[in-house]
């Protein structure tokens, strides 16, 4: 028989002691220690549902982008003393040393980005290249982006790095991403990078992809054209149409840059005459019929064919 412990009497009414602690746990986990985690009794938020679903999500993409194979990246020479270009060598890629005009890494022909630690954001800026460099990295490619590692300096006075930063940003439109250190700076370079390779590779991909259906597509079309001349049909298929507006297009401009002949005369001079030969066939008189042909026009041009 279990002996029921009284409280002193001396004690608090809200007060509770260690015994009422260890029996309650034990209840707890008599009743408790058998559950399954996902027997359904538990509901969960949707909530909570989608927010693991996306952190899983995004964490798929992270693993995923950094065992992509390995991509170039360009290293400018003058970061050669740097630990960056060691340390995306540790992230798996291939780097080049190279002498670029503009930026410090470049990652494709459409991000290059200008890396600057504290203390040479506050040269750039105490010296006035900051600015320069910021439109020249503007202009040099159509992803720019400006890394700054840390914003922690004693040498100026934080607005004016923060006063800097908000003209970059807001009336230059250059992105600034902040790291905290040269790891971090070499993780996302990393990424960066091996997420521009999969997006050039779909874009290889997909040019492909319409390259071949265009053959397919001309393939089709000559094997009916084939087709139609050996069964004996007069109709026009459209590699004839095509071949015939492609010639008729070339005699257009032909005829159009002669003097004071524009592509609209020289378009129903060409609908009437058919062909050169036609043309040469077609008097003074005849030219002087077409529509929108002065008398000024046909004779010019009967003169220039027939001297």
């Amino acid at each position: 028989m279990k002996k029921d412990t009284v409280p002193p009497a001396n004690r608090p009414r809200a007060q509770k002691s260690l015994a009422d602690f260890s029996g309650n746990q034990e209840n707890n986990d008599d009743k408790k220690w058998w559950k399954p985690v996902l027997d359904g009794t538990i509901s969960h938020s949707r909530d909570n549902e989608s927010k693991a679903s996306a952190a899983a999500q995004s964490e798929v993409v992270a693993n995923s982008l950094e065992n992509e194979p390995q991509t170039m990246i360009v290293v400018d020479h003058r970061e050669a003393n740097s630990t960056l270009p060691a340390m995306l060598k540790l992230h798996g890629h291939e780097i080049s040393l190279e002498s670029l005009t503009v930026g410090d890494i470049r990652i494709s022909d459409r991000i290059l980005i200008e890396r600057k630690t504290a203390r040479d954001l506050v040269d750039s800026l105490i010296d006035g290249r900051l600015i320069h460099q910021a439109r020249r990295l503007h202009a040099a490619a159509p992803r720019p982006l400006l890394i700054v590692e840390s914003l922690e300096t004693d040498r100026v006075h934080p607005n004016a790095v923060h006063g800097a930063m908000a003209w970059v940003t807001l009336d230059l439109g250059l992105p600034v991403l902040m790291t905290g250190s040269p790891e971090q700076t070499a993780r996302f370079i990393s990424i960066a990078a091996k997420r521009e390779a999969r997006v050039l590779d779909l874009l290889i991909s997909h040019a492909k992809k319409r390259t071949n259906e265009a053959e397919k597509s001309a393939i089709k079309a000559a094997s009916a054209e084939i087709m139609s001349i050996i069964g004996g049909q007069n109709e026009e298929g459209a590699l004839s149409k095509k071949w015939n507006d492609e010639v008729l297009e070339k005699r257009v401009r032909l005829i159009a840059e002669l003097p004071g002949i524009g592509t609209a005369t020289a378009k129903r001079i060409m609908t009437v005459a058919k062909d050169i030969m036609g043309l040469c066939t077609l008097s003074e008189h005849e030219l002087t019929q077409i529509e929108g042909v002065s008398s000024v026009q046909a004779k010019d041009l009967h003169k220039f064919l027939h001297g």
